[in-house]
């Protein structure tokens, strides 16, 4: 099969998701619609307000359209290759409740007409399960009736990163069958695991303690040309530790005369496990190491989340402020707001506001010290602060400044993390984005006098793998530690 024709495959796959995609959603709101206006359910909520037309749904579905169409191309929904089944079908439910919000968000500037507030759920429930079933029908129906011929892919090199690969590629939405592998070495002197015989080898593969089963040994690199005609072979995945320049030419050469695939997985990648980004400059491949998610667009919608969520709790938190406020002053003497000088994005300096829940001058005589859990130096309206974590809501006026994020790495003082630094690994990387109220390492209780170590490393996560929807699931679960006053 030539490269067009794996190409065409391609492409008609991801035509039939958008179509499957686009018929999911206009279901998904007619049948939202019946649900809610002419299912039995009325005899539970009843319609008080007179049954709206379905064209101001039709409507709807257009505009919804429009907003979960393009947020489904940026998470790769549409990338054959990009995810497997399971992640798949989370990636879907959770990008279509993410647009689900826009498109409420959106429909609240719309004075004409109201929209049920109850029909949302069953739309949203609708389309992602309509969404879910079209794509898995889909899927069966091209196996089925092999509409779909399979890419036929070797890999070249025995190494796990290899496997890993193989394993991925036939995992994809797009059929792909491993026909096994050539050897970096000559024939003659043979190989772990398999023969020049080409028996088949089984090679256990210690990331999941899974058994892969290796079609037999094709050859060494330099039969390519020679057997990837008979094999049938559509791409050729060379996965080799210290691949030299004159292999990877080698290799090329004999794939572009049989119009082979060729992809190249450096051996950096086996032992690096942070996401990358490959570019091209002026013409020139490079590969990006130090990526994170939070910038461009990402960034620009973080801080319209943390705009928008920051200006409504503090004016909703306004009446709670006034009372602690005065609840502060009379509890004891000084200030009602505490001023902390602490670290954030890029190493710049910030002064953090909380309600004062220590005594005045509590460190004048222990400088900087790490909070514990029973700190004698708190007030004893701070005792009942800080079990709330009331102290923290100053810090609404941080995020709404621009100065911190909702949800983040949490601050620290000069002191502290000029002491982090220097012991603890790839500890800066946790200032490559804003600080947060809140954080994926508080939410797993991770406070306190918690080892610092361990912090950083649920900070570096959320660094890597940074998503709106990870920041609403730190907020949910916040909420949650808070009242099972989780930490100290």
């Amino acid at each position: 099969m030539g490269q067009a024709e794996r190409t065409k495959g391609r492409t008609w796959l991801q035509a039939l998701w958008l179509t499957s995609d686009l018929l999911a959603i206009a279901g998904g709101f007619l049948l939202g619609y019946w649900v809610r206006f002419h299912s039995p359910l009325l005899l539970l909520f009843p319609v008080t307000k007179g049954v709206p037309p379905l064209s101001l749904y039709a409507w709807g579905a257009v505009v919804t359209v429009l907003i979960w169409i393009p947020l489904m191309h940026a998470a790769g929904l549409y990338r054959v290759e990009h995810l497997r089944p399971r992640h798949r079908a989370w990636r879907v439910l959770r990008v279509q409740a993410l647009g689900m919000l826009a498109v409420a968000a959106v429909s609240a500037f719309y004075r004409d007409a109201t929209y049920s507030r109850l029909a949302a759920p069953f739309i949203w429930v609708s389309s992602s399960a309509l969404t879910l079933a079209g794509r898995a029908l889909i899927g069966q129906l091209l196996r089925r009736l092999r509409l779909l011929r399979p890419i036929r892919f070797a890999v070249v090199g025995e190494g796990e990163i290899g496997l890993r690969l193989a394993r991925r590629l036939e995992a994809s939405a797009y059929p792909h069958v491993l026909a096994g592998s050539f050897r970096l070495e000559s024939a003659e002197q043979g190989a772990e695991g398999g023969d020049a015989t080409g028996r088949a080898v089984d090679v256990v593969c210690d990331n999941d303690h899974t058994r892969l089963q290796l079609l037999p040994v094709l050859g060494n690199v330099r039969e390519i040309r020679a057997r990837g005609a008979a094999e049938r072979l559509d791409m050729i995945a060379l996965a080799a530790a210290a691949a030299s320049p004159a292999l990877v030419q080698e290799v090329f050469a004999q794939c572009q005369e049989l119009d082979l695939d060729f992809v190249l997985v450096p051996d950096l990648f086996s032992m690096w496990a942070r996401p990358v980004r490959v570019e091209e400059i002026d013409g020139l491949a490079v590969i990006r190491l130090r990526d994170m998610s939070l910038v461009g667009w990402n960034g620009v919608l973080k801080r319209t989340f943390d705009l928008v969520v920051s200006a409504l709790l503090l004016l909703l938190l306004l009446p709670v402020f006034l009372v602690l406020a005065a609840a502060v002053r009379l509890d004891s003497r000084g200030p009602v707001f505490h001023r902390q000088e602490r670290v954030g994005r890029d190493r710049r300096r910030f002064d953090m506001v909380k309600f004062r829940s220590m005594k005045v001058g509590a460190e004048a005589a222990s400088g900087p010290v790490w909070a514990s859990q029973d700190d004698p130096r708190r007030t004893r309206l701070g005792v009942f602060l800080r079990k709330w974590s009331l102290d923290e809501l100053p810090q609404l006026w941080n995020v709404l400044r621009g100065e911190m994020s909702l949800v983040g790495p949490r601050p620290e003082r000069p002191f502290f993390v000029d002491q982090f630094e220097s012991r603890v690994a790839d500890y800066y990387d946790r200032h490559r984005v804003k600080s947060g109220i809140t954080g994926w390492a508080q939410v797993h209780g991770l406070r306190g006098e918690t080892p610092i170590e361990e912090r950083t490393r649920y900070d570096l996560f959320y660094v890597e793998n940074w998503s709106i929807w990870l920041d609403i699931r730190i907020l949910a679960r916040t909420v949650l530690a808070i009242f099972r006053h989780r930490g100290a």
